[in-house]
Order: structure tokens, then C-alpha cells, then sequence
């Protein structure tokens, strides 16, 4: 019996080593993955002041919740050791909510990054500029959307905000949401396995 414990106790930490939150340099990410929006978002209140709406924004046109889960599906998929049921990862899949990325990122970037620069940030994520990087990240995400022209104004625009946008590159930022990332993963894992369907 604890044979079969310690065995789905390695198979959960090895899962949840994933460092599946990767920030903002996350735009070099290229899969091919479709279908990646998640609206199980059930039991997860988001608080709504200003700093925490602002981070939310950035985290929703950067798609740091589909990120999260392209990551996750392609370490599960690439590792053929662990014998986990298809029942156990789809639990995982509807846990991993976007409300319940939103709220994992929320204390990880409220402590890295002020409110007066999320709003500035914010302001320029949801803006024409923003905008056009995110249809980029969708499509490296493998959404078929056509792709954006950047323009000298959108070259001026990321120039004017480049000092904000080096924040979200912060080496303690990625670390710190490395380990909340963990943490959750682990809680989640467990959760599900105590459903019995790994």
C-alpha cells in the first residue's frame, strides 16, 4: 500500500516540476496546439482594485493561462514513464482554470511589479500595440489568425514602454511564479489523485 503511495507521490512531483508559467518572454513560444481556451472557471473570485485588474489585463493579452496549459499537455504528452490515466489529466486540464492562473499570478506580480507600472503596463497591452502582440502569441499559440502589421508607431510604442516591458523579465518574477506554479501543481495533483483516477 505505501508502495503505491510513494509511487504517486514521485509521479506528482516529477508532473508538477513543470515550470509552466513563462512570463513575458514567453513570445518565442511556437506550438501548434488549438482549442486552448479554458472556461472552467468555477470557484475562483478575483479581486477587482485597480492593481489586480491591471495585472489580470496584462496576463490576458500575454495568454499566460493558455501558456500555462499548451506547457503542461506537451511535458504530459512527451513523458511515456508515468502511466497516468486519461481521467487523471483531464482533472488536471479543468483545474488548471484561467481564473485559477489569474489568482496562482496575482501575489507573484502585485510583488514585482507596482501598481502605477500594471496600469501603465495595462494600458499598453489592451492598446493598439498590445493588441497586436497578443494576435502574435495566439498564433504562435496555433489560433489560424492572420498576422498583425507592425507599423513604425507600434515600433515607437514598444521603444516608449521597452523600460515597463523589461519588468515582466525580472529573473525573480519567473522564479517566484516557477514556484507558485509548483506549489499549485502539486496541490492539484493530489486533489485529483485522491479521486482515484490516477
Amino acid at each position: 500500500m505505501s508502495t503505491i503511495k510513494e509511487e504517486n507521490t514521485v509521479k506528482l512531483k516529477y508532473l508538477f516540476l513543470v515550470s509552466f508559467f513563462l512570463t513575458a518572454c514567453a513570445t518565442t513560444q511556437n506550438q501548434s496546439d488549438t482549442n486552448l481556451s479554458n472556461s472552467y472557471n468555477k470557484d475562483v473570485e478575483l479581486p477587482e482594485d485597480p492593481h489586480s485588474q491591471a495585472i489580470i489585463d496584462i496576463l490576458k493579452v500575454m495568454s499566460i493561462p493558455q501558456i500555462a496549459r499548451v506547457a503542461m499537455n506537451k511535458k504530459l504528452a512527451e513523458d511515456e514513464t508515468q502511466n497516468l490515466s486519461p481521467e487523471y489529466i483531464q482533472c488536471i486540464n479543468e483545474q488548471l482554470t484561467d481564473n485559477q492562473v489569474y489568482a496562482l499570478m496575482l501575489p507573484v506580480y502585485k510583488n514585482n511589479i507596482d501598481q502605477e507600472s500594471a496600469l501603465k503596463l495595462a494600458e499598453f497591452y489592451t492598446g493598439p500595440t498590445g493588441q497586436k502582440i497578443s494576435t502574435i502569441l495566439k498564433i504562435k499559440l496555433g489560433e489560424p489568425l492572420a498576422q498583425p502589421n507592425i507599423t513604425q508607431e507600434d515600433v515607437q510604442a514598444m521603444a516608449k514602454y521597452r523600460p515597463l516591458l523589461q519588468e515582466l523579465k525580472k529573473p525573480e518574477l519567473k522564479e517566484q511564479a516557477q514556484v507558485a506554479g509548483y506549489n499549485l501543481g502539486i496541490r492539484m495533483g493530489m486533489q485529483c489523485a485522491a479521486t482515484g483516477s490516477i
